[in-house]
């Protein structure tokens, strides 16, 4: 049996070298809990570092309505994300005034994934629970994995292979999710085209009087009065 390649739902909001980078310039590092916690300075220093050219953007160089940002949207992205995730939450706050142009980017990408999720919530609420579960696994992940490239450990491998485990299971669920309704559609389809082929003459008289009894029923109510007689055809009294 052909081996099918596992993915990860969605596109990154923050790459994890961004992730790392932002990490470092506040004076933070990997914990050995779920939290990102503070660090000294020493530890801060001995961290990579990030060209100052890049740190040097201030939120002026970019239009606030550049590509479709917009405040209405920033609020409905940051409140998604402060709902679902945090510590993501936490991230995109440092990333405002210091980056600017890639936290807007991060603001849209937020805000489309939350329109697709509330439009999933609003049309099949089953899958959309399985959507934001895998969405939220998908960016803890994305975030301990960059705590691990700073500092790995045995507890965070044991929590990222964890997460992972638990995000393929999700990812599972949907996939059995979606099969089973292609397979409801798919039955339907099947008795649809048995029915057609089982009854192609019948179904082609069925037509033609249908059709024939819409031309007639046209033809009825857009035929005129006669001279002198009312629309019943009987003439009016003098």
């Amino acid at each position: 049996m052909k081996s099918i390649k596992w993915t990860m739902s969605g596109a990154a909001i923050l790459s994890t070298t961004l992730i790392v980078a932002l990490l470092v310039e506040h004076g933070f590092s990997a914990a050995d809990d779920a939290r990102i916690i503070p660090t000294t300075s020493a530890t801060s220093a001995a961290a990579t570092k990030v060209p100052s050219d890049k740190l040097a953007k201030t939120s002026k160089n970019v239009r606030p309505g550049q590509m479709g940002f917009t405040a209405e949207r920033e609020a409905a992205a940051l409140t998604f994300v402060r709902q679902h995730h945090p510590e993501l939450a936490d991230l995109l706050t440092r990333l405002k005034d210091r980056r600017p142009q890639e936290y807007q980017k991060a603001i849209r990408d937020l805000f489309r994934v939350s329109e697709r999720l509330a439009l999933s919530n609003e049309q099949q609420p089953a899958r959309y629970e399985l959507e934001l579960q895998e969405w939220k696994l998908a960016s803890r992940i994305q975030l301990l994995a960059a705590r691990m490239s700073m500092n790995g450990s045995p507890e965070l491998e044991q929590e990222l292979r964890g997460l992972l485990a638990g995000q393929l299971e999700v990812h599972r669920q949907l996939v059995k999710f979606n099969y089973d309704r292609a397979a409801t559609r798919a039955a339907a389809l099947a008795a649809e085209l048995e029915d057609i082929e089982a009854r192609k003459a019948a179904l082609v008289n069925e037509r033609y009087q249908e059709a024939m009894k819409a031309v007639g029923a046209k033809k009825q109510s857009a035929r005129p009065s006669g001279p002198g007689k009312s629309a019943g055809g009987v003439k009016p009294a003098k």
